[in-house]
């Protein structure tokens, strides 16, 4: 008998494994429904599938025969047994919702809507009969004058844009000019008729004369407003949009009538701050989150409960930073998400004591939603791809799902290492977390040559987590010890521990990077000091640069969507307030303009000596693709071993599959000729 060998990860099969997307719940909780998408190299095509999961049988029935007709954009449940479904068919200009029954599949899907422009953020309360959804409409909010006003702007002002204020891009996208499109939510009534859901009347534009957008226009989707269980208000989140908006991160929560003809109220704008996420619960008591600095995105998000007359902070004792939440049934518990020494738990808040109880303690747990007896969400760690679980918050029983036969069956000899944690005096002697995770096949008696990550945000965490890019088991596989350093700055290590990062770009993460490589160095005798690279994504690629300028310790670096120079980044970044907080102020102020040059790679490549493989999208306006193309031709000019390896159709990540294979082939490539892994 010949026993199987454990699979090893390459760029190609961890590309095309099943990646486990969305997921939300019936109204009483009793079913599921996720996506799966997997990619095919040879064809470079992606297909999405679905699944129905019932969670009190816990069967698994595919939905892809079911959404045969056409594509799926969004999905909202109408009640437990239908589904409205918003899908783009051949027959169709524009995506249409179709109603779908959960109890007989193979049932024919009738038609709900048939709107005369594209629509989205799809949401539904049952208690008023409302459907809700967004368009992009002019400024006489019509759905009807869409597409005939489309068509003259286009026919009679050509292809530019005019702009007399920032933004004027975000993220990969250029906005629209203040003066022309804006997304607005409306609702229009249903009813039931023969059995079936009907629309009834006219959509009513709740946004219409007001100036505001909600959803937003690159990132927004249906989590951006939320009906009241009655259904006769929304709360929705909508930025700031006066002309400093670029250099403010001020977002604001506004409740609106959905019987029109009323003021619409916002409920917090007296803090110029970043707030989003608002939530009903079922007692009418409104939840959302709230940071309280101007200009600082990654400050401590607070919750706030509003009850329709005055705003309260819940649990404002608790230095954690929720990002995500979810409501029990009863309104008597938040369920959060936030980061805690690199796993992102789940923790449940006690409305009225404010008493927390951690419910999840490892890996990166999303995706949270209520069910009749607990939680379902999205699970994934460093060793395996994101599966769906169920937690039941009475008696903490958990289950995971097999998600689907495709997944189980691409993972089933995939046998990962494991990350280990170990602590190290960093600066300011801050005790600072790292991982590591052993070579493949791991020999103790071996060296092996070090992949050194460094990670970015610059808050986001290194957590345990399971991700298509950058992912730390690409290397182990290759034949590389993997270690990671969450150095000052990064979330779930205490305020003080991620705030201190402002002003202190290029001292305090190099002391912790520095101080981490050389206790793991010593630590792990398995190590290979003389065969270290160090590969940075973001304010990571920043690092490298400044590592090349300030550290002789590394064969190689990678540096991927890095800061050259952090003058000439400001003027190009789409989010100024992040500049002028982490650097105090705009570099047009001299007190500001000291830290930038001061931290500022560009001002040390003379001490550059490290080859360099230099990475960067064409369509990343948030470090702009020319910080990558002066860092390659500082590298070029004085000599120094270097590539740059560009993408002209990609943001500020890798975002193709077929794209990101090649990240791989190349990164690998450029690793193995330095230091050549056995």
């Amino acid at each position: 008998m010949t026993l199987k060998s454990p699979k090893l990860l390459t760029p190609q099969s961890l590309v095309e494994l099943p990646k486990t997307g969305m997921l939300i719940t019936s109204p009483s909780g009793t079913k599921a429904i996720y996506s799966q998408s997997i990619y095919d190299s040879v064809a470079n095509e992606t297909t999405q599938s679905w699944y129905l999961l019932d969670l009190a049988t816990n069967e698994l029935h595919p939905l892809s025969q079911t959404f045969a007709q056409g594509d799926v954009c969004e999905m909202v449940f109408l009640d437990d047994v239908h589904l409205a479904v918003l899908q783009g068919r051949e027959s169709s200009q524009f995506p249409h919702v179709f109603v779908f029954d959960m109890d007989h599949l193979t049932k024919e899907p009738y038609q709900l809507t048939d709107f005369p422009t594209e629509i989205g953020a799809l949401r539904y309360n049952s208690a008023s009969q409302l459907l809700g959804f967004a368009a992009s409409v002019h400024e006489d909010g019509d759905l009807a004058t869409v597409q005939s006003q489309d068509q003259t702007d286009s026919g009679t002002r050509g292809s530019a844009t005019l702009y007399d204020r920032l933004p004027v891009r975000f993220w990969d996208s250029y906005l629209p000019a203040s003066n022309v499109k804006k997304n607005n939510i409306f609702v229009v009534n249903l009813s039931i008729k023969d059995a079936k859901y009907i629309v009834e009347g006219k959509p009513h534009n709740l946004l219409v004369g007001s100036g505001l957008c909600c959803p937003h226009m690159v990132y927004g989707d249906a989590d951006d407003y939320a009906f009241s269980p009655d259904g006769k208000y929304i709360a929705f989140q909508c930025k700031y949009d006066g002309r400093d908006s670029a250099w403010q991160t001020a977002q604001y929560i506004y409740v609106v009538s959905t019987q029109g003809g009323k003021e619409i109220k916002c409920l917090n704008n007296d803090i110029h701050a970043f707030s989003y996420g608002p939530q009903f619960a079922s007692d009418g008591t409104l939840f959302y989150l709230q940071t309280m600095t101007p200009q600082y995105d990654a400050d401590r998000l607070r919750i706030i409960a509003y009850d329709g007359q005055s705003r309260k902070i819940i649990a404002d004792h608790w230095q954690h930073s929720p990002m995500s939440l979810a409501i029990s049934q009863d309104s008597q518990t938040i369920y959060v998400t936030a980061d805690e020494q690199a796993h992102l738990k789940i923790f449940a808040i006690d409305v009225k004591t404010e008493e927390i109880t951690v419910l999840t303690h490892n890996h990166t747990a999303t995706f949270v939603n209520v069910t009749k007896d607990g939680l379902l969400f999205r699970l994934g760690s460093m060793t395996h791809p994101h599966v769906i679980q169920s937690l039941n918050t009475t008696t903490l029983d958990v289950h995971t799902y097999s998600v689907t036969p495709a997944l189980q069956e691409a993972t089933i000899d995939l046998k990962l290492p494991e990350p280990e944690e170990f602590w190290f005096k960093g600066a300011m002697d801050d005790n600072v977390h790292g991982w590591i995770v052993k070579p493949a096949g791991f020999e103790p008696d071996k060296k092996y040559p070090v992949a050194f990550l460094v990670h970015g945000g610059p808050q986001m965490p290194f957590r345990d987590n399971w991700v298509p890019g950058w992912n730390p088991q690409i290397f182990t596989s290759a034949g590389y010890a993997v270690v990671g350093i969450n150095r000052h700055g990064s979330t779930g290590f205490g305020r003080e521990f991620c705030d201190c990062l402002g002003e202190n770009w290029g001292s305090h993460p190099l002391v912790d990077l520095e101080n981490g490589l050389d206790y793991a160095l010593k630590q792990y005798s398995f190590l290979d000091a003389h065969k270290v690279i160090g590969l940075g994504f973001s304010f990571g690629g920043y690092l490298i640069n400044w590592l090349n300028g300030h550290s002789s310790k590394y064969k190689a670096l990678v540096n991927h969507g890095g800061m050259f120079s952090l003058m000439g980044t400001y003027y190009g970044i789409d989010e100024l307030f992040f500049a002028e907080r982490e650097f105090g102020g705009p570099p047009y102020q001299k007190s500001a303009r000291e830290t930038y040059e001061k931290y500022s790679p560009s001002n040390y490549v003379s001490n550059w000596k490290t080859p360099t493989l230099v990475i960067h999208g064409g369509k990343d306006y948030r470090i702009p693709e020319t910080e990558g193309i002066a860092t390659f031709t500082a590298l070029q000019r004085q000599g120094v071993p270097s590539k740059f390896l560009y993408y002209p159709d990609e943001p500020h990540e890798i975002t193709k599959s077929a794209n990101l294979i090649r990240w791989y082939e190349e990164v690998l490539d450029w690793m193995n000729h330095w230091v050549k892994a056995d």
